[in-house]
């Protein structure tokens, strides 16, 4: 009964949060639905394993993103993007050791916390290194607030051109066709899970994630993650990280917000400066640089560089390899940052 009660609820958040416009509404409406329904002694939990599959399909959802035009622009231009990406890296580091020496946030979960990228497999990779994903979840979220409000503004109001593409569908709302879709489907968790079980770090994201992309470059498999699918990934993401909050978390947050806040701050003035960079090495335009560098989630980037006339191959191939930096670099940068800090 309690289960009933708390997924009718939290599909309502999800409703809720998509009709507001919230990036990754199906994680943060369940989230939040979560979060209050733990802190009221619900007394639910959902075990580890349980977040292979969903990471699993959010992978192959990203995946779909590594096209023949991505690869080109990352073989064209790739030693600027290459200085950029490490970059970014560097800026995350930055603002992890901030958090680290300046709050008592453990190294690990500073690292994270602040890794850009996508923010679900951060959160759900940052468990698996000893960080506190629900930490992780705050800061992550935080950040992209602050990452969708400001890249809007900048495109729409100061260097937003005419859009001369037609607006992307959302992640995840390809039309329904069995046999791709359970060919996605089975790779999907079939990857997780053999990811899950092996001895490489974050592999149950990495596998679905590489192998995804290079059957999807192939045409080996037409990747059909149909919009359900994925919303019932964030919502088991969100249940799992949601259900685990205590008051006593709430509190901690609250007492280092303020540092958050700064380390945030940092972070996206440091990837401004990335940005800048950019321009100067590969002489795109302000637009592009910034919507490239830009330490938010994968997906809000890509529906904001699809509907602001910029280079949007040259922005994907940017966070797309990012996104591969930050998972491989995240165990090594937060054990440095728990020795500098």
């Amino acid at each position: 009964m309690r289960w009933a009660g708390l997924g009718a609820t939290s599909v309502a958040g999800g409703f809720l949060a998509q009709w507001a416009h919230v990036p990754a509404a199906w994680l943060i409406g369940p989230l939040i639905v979560a979060i209050v329904a733990a802190i009221s002694g619900i007394g639910l939990g959902l075990p580890r394993w349980s977040l292979a599959a969903p990471q699993g399909i959010i992978a192959v959802t990203i995946a779909q993103a590594f096209t023949l035009p991505v690869i080109g622009e990352v073989v064209h231009e790739w030693l600027p993007i290459l200085i950029v990406v490490a970059a970014t890296v560097l800026a995350a580091g930055t603002a992890g050791w901030l958090l680290a020496r300046y709050s008592p946030i453990s190294a690990a979960t500073a690292a994270w916390g602040s890794s850009p990228g996508a923010a679900v497999t951060m959160i759900a990779l940052s468990a698996d290194y000893g960080a506190d994903a629900r930490i992780v979840a705050f800061m992550q979220y935080l950040r992209i607030t602050f990452v969708v409000l400001t890249a809007s503004l900048v495109s729409h109001f100061v260097l937003a051109h005419s859009a001369t593409q037609t607006p992307p569908a959302a992640p995840g709302t390809t039309a329904f066709v069995l046999l791709p879709f359970l060919a996605t489907l089975a790779f999907a968790v079939a990857a997780a899970f053999a990811g899950r079980y092996s001895k490489v770090p974050g592999a149950q994201f990495i596998f679905p994630l590489v192998g995804g992309s290079a059957l999807h470059v192939s045409g080996l498999l037409a990747i059909d993650v149909t919009w359900w699918l994925l919303d019932a990934a964030y919502l088991t993401v969100g249940w799992t990280i949601g259900l685990s909050y205590t008051r006593e978390l709430l509190l901690f947050v609250a007492r280092v917000l303020p540092t958050l806040l700064l380390s945030t701050a940092v972070l996206l003035g440091m990837c401004a400066l990335a940005g800048a960079l950019l321009v100067l090495l590969v002489h795109v335009d302000p637009l592009t640089a910034y919507l490239a560098t830009t330490p938010g989630g994968l997906d809000s980037v890509a529906i904001i560089a699809l509907g602001s006339g910029s280079n949007v191959a040259l922005v994907l191939a940017i966070q797309m390899l990012r996104l591969f930096a930050v998972v491989v670099s995240g165990p090594p940068l937060a054990k440095l940052i728990g020795r500098i800090a």
